[in-house]
């Protein structure tokens, strides 16, 4: 049984990543995932193999000094996160371990989507190419800043990977539960990487074994 994954909360200071160790140690298999905004890149991380613990080290330090994005961006942590990404020898987003959707927008509210699957789609513009994942993190890192306000996108790809259900991580403060296309974790914003495991974990077994045994 494997699930969809849609991070959807970004500037969580790494929370996210906690989530995905979490959901390692539950055992649960992750089968395909999406990132919005900045959270594309713990996507992208994921997906290529990066440690959750690295993960969050770099999002943690990406994400923690708000109005300086412009300064930031040409910091150490995109030098960072190239490295790690070129530690990992994967040339193209279709070598990674699952298929990769990833949202981002610009200033003016257009979204994005790079996927996995050749296909780049910008507005109304669409193309078949394939970025590598220093590519796709040039371009999280010059356009996760802004917010992706589509909400309901994220559903479509994700089902259609042979997965069993959705497992959504919002920002939000409404309460962890069983949805009617998965499964959803909130955590609190600035949550650190090890309290939001521990919760996780904590708060995710029982929820997990109903899922399994639908």
């Amino acid at each position: 049984m494997k699930f969809g994954v849609a991070l959807l909360c970004p500037d969580v200071g790494g929370a996210e990543a906690g989530v995905l160790e979490a959901l390692d140690v539950l055992g649960v298999k992750v089968g395909a995932i999406l990132g919005k905004g900045f959270s594309s890149l713990t996507a992208l991380f994921y997906a290529s193999g990066i440690s959750n613990a690295k993960t969050a080290e770099i999002v943690k330090e990406a994400s923690g000094k708000k109005g300086f994005y412009g300064l930031l961006f040409k910091s150490k942590v995109k030098r960072n996160a190239v490295n790690e990404l070129e530690k990992m020898k994967i040339k193209r987003l279709s070598d990674a371990k699952m298929p990769i959707y990833l949202l981002v927008a610009d200033k003016d509210g257009a979204i994005t989507v790079i996927t996995s699957e050749k296909t780049f789609i910008s507005g109304n513009y669409s193309k078949k190419c394939e970025l590598s994942p220093i590519n796709a993190t040039d371009y999280i890192f010059h356009n996760g800043k802004y917010s992706v306000k589509e909400e309901n996108f994220f559903k479509r790809p994700l089902i259609m990977n042979d997965i069993s259900g959705i497992i959504s991580v919002s920002g939000s403060e409404r309460k962890t539960g069983v949805t009617d296309y998965g499964y959803n974790i909130s955590i609190e914003k600035r949550a650190s990487y090890r309290a939001v495991v521990e919760k996780t974990l904590k708060e995710s077994d029982e929820l997990l074994k109903n899922i399994f045994l639908r």
